[in-house]
């Protein structure tokens, strides 16, 4: 039977030709390159004719990302030093280091770009360099923990993935930042909203005697007939630890070294605590979704804009420990 195998390019074109062809395309993109660090100027450039579908697929190729080559440095400081340490993480994912280099370039690179603006993180990076919006959404919430230099190597902390870190820091993001556009008090679209923060700092009170007991109470009599029996068991003995807790958290989003911790103590001191108490996922959205509305019927937060803002930090708390709560489920049944 005679066979049907195409011939290959090697036997229809001298392998010195296809050489030479590959050598120059790669000139090309050579030259290329530092046009698609400013992508706009692409299709200005008279280098090479590019129509405009191939120039958004090449954008979108360039600055696409592996999440466990970003996951390993995501957080850290996007510093000289820990650009010459990424041997370690190509070691560690198998990916090659120019590429490695290339999307820790393109993070610092549109990191510094929302750096130094004002407005919405996601429309900035969208307008400079032409991404997709998935990707903008990404990019948007890694420059958010580069911001903050939030946590991410902790031995506890590593059943979270990168796109478990980034859907939460995208609520954060959305919902902690000055939604103001021309925000007076924010020097970039980064930074948390002050005066939510001033707000935070007051909700202290929250954990004295008089208003933890009547949280307390309530708060139990809300979830007392949704929750499961272990999970009731174990929120009438530590209601009072989880109330702190998240106060805490909320006082300290006024300190970056705290601030940092985020998802350490969502881990350590809610999300394996109730774990370890056999709650379920739909126990732990009930408690969070009560403790919202739970202390409103303290005389702090019975001024609206107080009880708006208490709102607005346990929205995207809630959202965060549930995900949180839900990785480390399918994590230890792995």
């Amino acid at each position: 039977m005679a066979s049907s195998a195409s011939p290959s390019l090697s036997s229809v074109y001298p392998v010195e030709l296809l050489v030479a062809d590959v050598e120059d395309h790669y000139r090309e993109f050579h030259q290329l390159e530092k046009y698609l660090h400013a992508p706009r100027r692409l299709e200005d450039q008279f280098l090479v004719q590019i129509n405009k579908d191939d120039q958004r697929v090449l954008i979108e190729s360039y600055y696409e990302m592996n999440s466990a080559v970003v996951r390993e440095f995501l957080g850290k400081k996007l510093s000289s030093r820990n650009r010459k340490d990424l041997d370690e993480v190509t070691e560690k994912t198998q990916v090659d280091l120019k590429s490695c280099r290339r999307q820790f370039d393109n993070i610092k690179r549109v990191y510094k770009a929302v750096e130094e603006s004002q407005g919405n993180a996601v429309s900035i990076i969208a307008h400079r360099f032409l991404l997709p919006t998935a990707l903008c959404r990404d990019y948007a919430a890694i420059a958010f923990m580069t911001h903050h230099r939030m946590e991410t190597a902790k031995k506890r902390l590593a059943f979270l993935s990168l796109k478990d870190f980034l859907s939460c820091a995208l609520n954060m993001l959305d919902s902690w930042t000055c939604r103001n556009t021309a925000c007076p008090y924010e020097e970039c679209c980064l930074d948390l909203d002050r005066e939510f923060l001033v707000f935070l700092r007051d909700c202290k009170i929250l954990t004295e005697r008089d208003f933890i007991e009547r949280i307390r109470d309530h708060g139990v009599a809300l979830v007392r007939s949704s929750l499961g029996k272990h999970a009731l068991i174990d929120l009438e003995t530590n209601f009072k630890n989880y109330l702190r807790v998240l106060v805490n958290m909320a006082y300290n989003l006024n300190h970056s070294k705290e601030f940092k911790d985020f998802f350490l103590d969502c881990v350590e001191k809610i999300v394996e605590p109730m774990k370890n108490a056999h709650w379920s996922l739909v126990d732990v959205m009930s408690f969070l979704k009560a403790l919202a509305k739970a202390p409103k019927q303290s005389a702090f937060l019975t001024e609206h804009k107080h009880h708006e803002n208490w709102i607005r930090f346990m929205a995207t708390v809630s959202a965060c420990v549930a995900h949180l709560f839900s990785a480390y489920t399918d994590s230890d049944g792995r």
